[in-house]
């Protein structure tokens, strides 16, 4: 919802957010991996994002099928206006609980997201090569 607001779909900024995890540059896989979408979720918005000139895409060594992305001065320029300040409220919101609450939020949290990848494993299916 807030993504859409901005013209941009959730899962491109998502790829904004990791390109500026990454100073500008990772590869598409690694995106896949990170935020648990699939290839092709991910190969649409980026091909939506070379058409808008927020990325470009060059290929790894010695290697066609992965492909890095790099950010361009309009996805830079995106990431100033949109992802800064959702960063930056984020942090203001996780500070306005007390320092003991944010002490006992963070693990538990973490717990969470452990249990909930581990169950989401459990349901997968898996890969033509055997892998989940």
């Amino acid at each position: 919802m807030f993504a859409n607001t901005f013209g941009v779909t959730d899962t491109e900024l998502c790829i904004l957010h990791s390109l500026y995890e990454h100073d500008g540059e990772y590869m598409q896989s690694d995106i896949c991996h990170e935020w648990h979408c699939s290839l092709q979720t991910v190969h649409t918005a980026i091909k939506n994002m070379e058409k808008k000139k927020l990325i470009e895409l060059s290929c790894q060594t010695g290697n066609r099928k992965n492909k890095y992305i790099h950010l361009c001065p309009a996805g830079k320029a995106l990431i100033t206006s949109i992802l800064m300040p959702l960063l930056q409220a984020e942090e203001n919101a996780f500070s306005m609980l007390t320092e003991e609450e944010q002490d006992r939020l963070v693990p538990l949290l973490q717990k969470y997201a452990a249990a909930l990848e581990m169950k989401i494993r459990g349901i997968m299916r898996p890969s033509e090569d055997g892998s989940v």
